[in-house]
């Protein structure tokens, strides 16, 4: 398209007598175009700003948004109007503008002891997290497999770091620790099936009180014993109260009965 100016140095160079004699008043009507909006994405905020002047549009928001690559700090990320929009008077549009943020790392834990790794995340500004993992290698109990997010990850100080931990499980089942409790209101029978076990009730007597009645007096092995799983435990109970059945030996009163 030509300009203004072409056509009129284009005039002011014709000869005479192929249009008009030179010097005639020649009048031109010029229809005038609306600019469009430019791209302002990849541009810097300063060559943005500077555009928005120079076309007549405004800048509206401004909202900041955190990037690791430094080469990109105060770079237009988006705008709000698309570029070749025509402009109109008060035309506004908001960008996002990147902003370099240095993100701390996730120290790298893995193989380290559980108590170890949990100190290092703590004083790099993590939260630390567990979730346990069964190992038959008596070696690698509470040890730490890997993390989430994983050592060299980018994350922002506060955030919670999972840790995978090594827990040695050799297969065999703990016998439960169940005396003193009730055989049916505590679920006895319940803690030792569900641990993987068997168990055979044995009642014994009780002289001592009601209170007793089905209280585990013991159990054969005893609590915290190593299992094989299906293995039979024996629980011992008291059985429902008994009074004594021995004579009451307690001398009667000198004198006899009162009231005699």
């Amino acid at each position: 398209e030509n300009t203004v100016k072409d056509v009129v140095e284009a005039l002011q160079s014709t000869e005479g007598g192929d249009y008009a004699p030179l010097g005639s008043l020649i009048t031109l009507t010029v229809s005038k175009k609306n600019p469009t909006m430019p791209e302002l994405v990849n541009d810097t905020l300063e060559n943005a700003q500077a555009k928005a002047e120079e076309m007549g549009f405004k800048i509206g928001k401004t909202e900041m948004e955190t990037t690791e690559d430094e080469n990109l700090n105060m770079i237009v990320k988006s705008q709000s109007v698309e570029p070749g929009t025509e402009l109109k008077d008060k035309t506004t549009v908001d960008l996002v503008i990147w902003t370099y943020e240095e993100i701390p790392k996730v120290p790298d834990v893995k193989n380290s002891e559980e108590s170890e790794a949990k100190a290092v995340l703590e004083a790099a500004g993590y939260k630390g997290a567990v979730a346990d993992e069964k190992t038959n290698d008596e070696n690698l109990n509470n040890i730490v497999k890997n993390t989430d997010p994983k050592g060299g990850s980018s994350l922002k100080k506060g955030e919670t770091v999972t840790m995978t931990v090594y827990r040695y499980d050799n297969g065999m089942i703990k016998v439960p620790n169940v005396i003193g409790q009730h055989w049916t209101q505590n679920g006895v029978k319940a803690q030792i099936t569900d641990a993987g076990l068997a168990y055979t009730l044995v009642k014994i007597p009780n002289t001592e009180s009601v209170d007793m009645t089905f209280i585990v007096a013991s159990t054969d092995p005893g609590a915290g014993t190593e299992l094989a799983p299906g293995t039979n435990v024996t629980v011992y109970i008291y059985d429902e109260y008994t009074a004594s059945s021995e004579p009451d030996t307690e001398a009667p009163p000198e004198g006899g009965a009162e009231g005699e």
